[in-house]
């Protein structure tokens, strides 16, 4: 078997999109703009500890803010395909994988394993793909409200992220740091340091590289009653040490930012999650069993199966939305059985318009 090939066809190891793909669009500059605004505005209330923002949220969240900002992306449903091979990298998912990968940026599949489970790819744009699971086909319904555009999206900017991130987090770092006067070499008193107080503590400097991702470390030299010990601290930890609150740079300050600490599915899934428990309360739905479950998206529908104390599936919520909102139209509680897990809406997919499924053989 071709080495390259595989390689090649190694949906993990695709080439995400990166600067220099972008650089010279007419596009680019308002794209990378608004993603630092995003980007920053997520990690300083992470730094501030207000939410943990993992990697998949802020992932989200940029895509929401920014995808329509990539002039060379179209959100396109490209349909569900039952892979002949469990091994996305084995020759016979080849083709499908090409043919993928052949389609503009946005274009995205739900590949079905033969073995069991869904998972989502997207063109990358690059003549590759992308998928933000790392192909584990843990999805066990192609209704997931883990696989739609968002997600797709997110995996392709996903490492342009990361290195925003990093460097945004150290950007505010420095700042806070400036701001408060603390510079390399200077001395510091009675620093509580991983819960013992240290008499004394000196700045010794900034480690590059030092975390695997590319995150500086701050080296702290300590001491006290003779005892001597050097600290390697990120970012966060710092500050802490310090008793500094993270300053958000001038050039990030926006006022949209309160925007963009969600995303309009995070929205639509909280006023879901509120409709619910006003019809559990309505129809005596008890179980603890499911209830802060994700809706699944249907359109501009949004469902979810309701369970017994016993976990058999007892009926379903549906709730209805103006498309492109977080409105609540309608709310209600079907008995019977749970929801359609064999079905998926191309048409709208958590508030962002999708065109129709291309004719690719599934």
């Amino acid at each position: 078997m071709n080495e390259a090939n595989v390689s090649r066809h190694d949906a993990n190891n695709s080439k995400r999109l990166m600067l220099i793909d972008i650089q010279g669009k007419p596009w680019a500059e308002a794209f990378i703009r608004e993603m630092e605004l995003v980007v920053a505005a997520n990690v300083h209330r992470g730094m501030c500890g207000l939410e943990t923002i993992s990697d998949a949220i802020l992932e989200r969240r940029v895509t929401e803010h920014c995808a329509h900002l990539d002039l060379d992306c179209t959100p396109r449903f490209a349909g569900i395909v039952t892979l002949p091979h469990a091994s996305t990298n084995n020759p016979e998912c080849w083709p499908i994988y090409d043919a993928l990968a052949a389609l503009p940026r946005g274009a995205f599949q739900i590949w079905k394993s033969p073995a069991g489970g869904y998972d989502i790819y997207a063109s990358n744009g690059l003549g590759g793909v992308s998928t933000p699971s790392g192909a584990k086909f843990f999805h066990q319904t192609a209704r997931s409200p883990w696989m739609t555009f968002t997600h797709a999206y997110s995996a392709v900017i996903s490492t342009l992220i990361h290195q925003k991130r990093q460097h945004i987090r150290e950007e505010i770092t420095a700042y806070t740091l400036s701001l408060a006067g603390i510079e390399i070499w200077s001395k510091h008193k009675n620093l509580q340091i991983n819960g013992v107080t240290w008499s004394n503590v000196i700045y010794a400097g900034i480690i590059p590289n030092y975390y695997s991702g590319g995150g500086s470390a701050y080296a702290l030299t300590a001491s006290r009653r003779g005892s001597r010990k050097n600290f390697f601290v990120n970012q966060e930890s710092m500050l802490q040490i310090l008793g500094l609150t993270p300053v958000l740079p001038y050039r990030f300050i926006d006022h949209d930012n309160d925007k963009r600490i969600s995303t309009l599915a995070e929205l639509q899934q909280s006023m879901c999650q509120q409709a619910y428990v006003q019809l559990a309360a309505q129809h005596q739905l008890t179980a603890q069993w499911g209830c802060k479950a994700p809706f699944h998206v249907n359109g501009s529908s949004y469902e979810r199966t309701v369970f017994s104390d016993d976990k058999a599936p007892v009926g379903r919520v549906e709730i209805q939305m103006t498309p492109g909102t977080a409105q609540i139209i309608s709310s209600n509680f079907f008995p019977g059985c749970g929801i359609n897990e064999n079905t998926y809406s191309g048409s709208l997919l958590n508030g962002i318009p999708v065109a129709p499924a291309l004719p690719l053989a599934a």
